[in-house]
């Protein structure tokens, strides 16, 4: 069967896949910090807001268990299920409102892909603040505005169409990861929940942090923002 343009952009389960190989450079990068975490504490707790199990595959398990890597995972419903790795914890929870986490509770805080599906800005002020309350070091990965090709809906330039129109289109065809919406009460539900970011609003966003930006073909695919008291040199 042919791949879909989705599939060969964002199957993870396949290494050939162009989100597989960002995920493993990427992995540089959070492999680096793991290890500055533990050698500062002795330990490596992390929380990892919006994460599945499946994803920490990108980290090599001596890695994990040579650091003493544990991982909370948080998400706002119980879709997961009881983790049965001794790593992991899941935590059904509002990763704007992590109340139930005094800050500093870990040593290295995680968000890959995921303040662009909380909605509004506000929330997305909200959920960084929790990010840099609860760690001294952060990861926080988001795809780019402006690379032309939408990470869901799987279209060049979808994004940048007026609203009206990309709920027409969600309406009436099958789309990326999304799918085909009938409902148009519901479809613009789908398009409301995904808001992208540029660089000058990621950037307001975290104070203290650096930047990293990925890229592919020469244009900037995601936004990196990354914080933790040693200078980490990578090229942006």
């Amino acid at each position: 069967m042919k791949k879909t343009i989705a599939q060969y952009m964002t199957n993870y389960k396949s290494k050939t896949s162009i989100g597989s190989y960002f995920r493993q450079r990427r992995a540089g990068l959070i492999i680096q910090l793991i290890k500055e975490c533990y050698e500062q504490y002795g330990k490596v707790n992390i929380i990892d807001i919006g994460g599945r199990p499946s994803y920490w595959n990108i980290i090599p398990e001596e890695v994990l268990d040579g650091y003493e890597v544990k991982i909370t995972l948080v998400n706002n419903s119980d879709e997961l299920g009881q983790c049965t790795d001794r790593r992991f914890t899941s935590v059904v929870a509002d990763g704007c409102k992590l109340d139930q986490f005094s800050a500093g509770s870990f040593q290295m805080a995680h968000c890959n892909s995921v303040i662009e599906h909380i909605g509004d800005w506000t929330n997305v002020v909200a959920m960084c603040q929790e990010i840099q309350r609860l760690a001294p070091t952060y990861y926080v990965q988001t795809p780019n505005f402006w690379f032309p090709i939408e990470p869901h809906f799987m279209l060049p330039l979808f994004h940048w169409l007026p609203k009206p129109i990309r709920v027409k289109m969600l309406n009436k065809w099958n789309l990326g990861h999304i799918g085909r919406e009938p409902d148009i009460l519901k479809a613009v539900i789908a398009i409301e929940e995904i808001r992208l970011m540029d660089n000058t609003m990621f950037m307001a966003l975290f104070d203290n942090a650096q930047f990293k930006k990925e890229r592919f073909l020469g244009l900037p695919k995601s936004l990196i923002a990354y914080q933790h008291h040693s200078q980490i040199k990578t090229d942006v």
